[in-house]
């Protein structure tokens, strides 16, 4: 299974502490760019298939700065300097829309001290662990029904059902069925 990062710039090298992603959530870049690294080298370890997605600042931080060794760099990101940064998460749904075969997309938080399990090899879709935490889209609903924004109506049949979002902490997302994440529009450019 390839191993996937992306870094976002945009969000990610963000100074201004009223973004919540501002130096990613770290306390200073020196922690921020120390995780990367961290993360990155024990995903080498055990994985041949490293790969990165990023921005021209992404590849010239991690790749060129910081030679980290990807097995391969993507600058997809480029396409999405139109969406403002407070859309932090946007990278990361647009990478899972690139991949064109078995994957896991990890944060830059995320290491490992061996292999994972082989049995995410064989599995249909992976997720970091169930989000409990639904404030946050509940609110979401609420201000997207206050403004006349247009909600799919499978998920408003879905939440008048079932009144409880089901959610996947993304820190650690893929899985085998790439068509799933095919699905997943992201207007690029």
């Amino acid at each position: 299974m390839k191993i996937v990062h992306s870094f976002w710039s945009k969000p990610a090298l963000e100074q201004n502490s009223s973004v919540e992603k501002a130096n990613g959530g770290f306390r200073s870049n020196k922690h921020h760019y120390m995780s990367w690294a961290l993360s990155c080298l024990q995903f080498k370890k055990y994985y041949e298939e490293v790969e990165l997605v990023t921005d021209l600042a992404g590849k010239k931080l991690l790749i060129d700065t910081l030679n980290l060794p990807y097995s391969s760099v993507r600058t997809d990101f480029e396409n999405l300097s139109h969406y403002p940064k407070q859309l932090w998460a946007i990278g990361k749904l647009y990478t899972y829309s690139l991949q064109d075969k078995p994957f896991l997309h990890v944060d830059g938080d995320v290491y490992i001290w061996e292999k994972l399990d082989n049995t995410l090899d064989n599995a249909e879709l992976i997720g970091q662990h169930m989000d409990n935490n639904e404030g946050p889209y509940h609110y979401s609903m609420e201000q997207l029904k206050k403004h006349d924004i247009s909600i799919p109506k499978v998920m408003e049949d879905d939440f008048s059902i079932q009144k409880k979002f089901y959610a996947t902490n993304a820190g650690i997302l893929g899985g085998n069925n790439v068509d799933f994440f095919k699905k997943i529009h992201i207007i690029a450019a």
